[in-house]
């Protein structure tokens, strides 16, 4: 059995996530459109959740995008947005709610990358690229665990 592209967040520095993370859930909180009753804790939490595996890529030769609300560019500098949920039955709804901000118009990578997280837990599981066809997004899964040297090809090839 294949194992699936995975890393332990633990091994990442905290501060540098935090710091990251907090400048984006400061944005979050300074609009009730973004913030949505949320508190700011509530917003850092999250945000920590998906900068993690942000930063995982970043040590691993993707780029930061550093424009508002953006999230990270492909080594050939494509934009793509990074997204973490706790398990694959949630993944539907996580590409749901990226389609309805394509519907509304607002400007969203059109290329996905999805995370699998448990909130208690250190483990991160890529779980595959999803693109918007204009209608729909479609995807594909990675089945293999690359070599870190490798783990550029392995995830943009997916």
């Amino acid at each position: 059995m294949q194992n699936a592209i995975t890393f332990d967040s633990s091994v990442l520095s905290r501060d540098k996530v935090y710091q990251r993370a907090y400048k984006e859930s400061l944005a979050i909180y300074a609009k009730e459109s973004t913030r949505k009753g949320r508190t700011l804790d509530q917003i850092l939490i999250e945000s920590m959740r998906g900068h993690y595996a942000e930063v995982w890529l970043m040590e691993n030769g993707y780029m930061d995008d550093d424009r508002p609300y953006k999230d990270l560019f492909e080594p050939d500098g494509t934009p793509i947005e990074i997204k973490v949920t706790k398990c694959e039955s949630y993944v539907r709804y996580v590409l749901d709610r990226c389609k309805d901000k394509f519907k509304m118009g607002i400007n969203i990578a059109p290329k996905i990358y999805i995370f699998l997280n448990e909130p208690e837990s250190t483990l991160y599981e890529f779980h595959g690229i999803f693109y918007w066809n204009g209608m729909k997004f479609i995807g594909s899964r990675p089945f293999i665990q690359p070599a870190i040297s490798n783990l550029q090809t392995a995830i943009t090839s997916v």
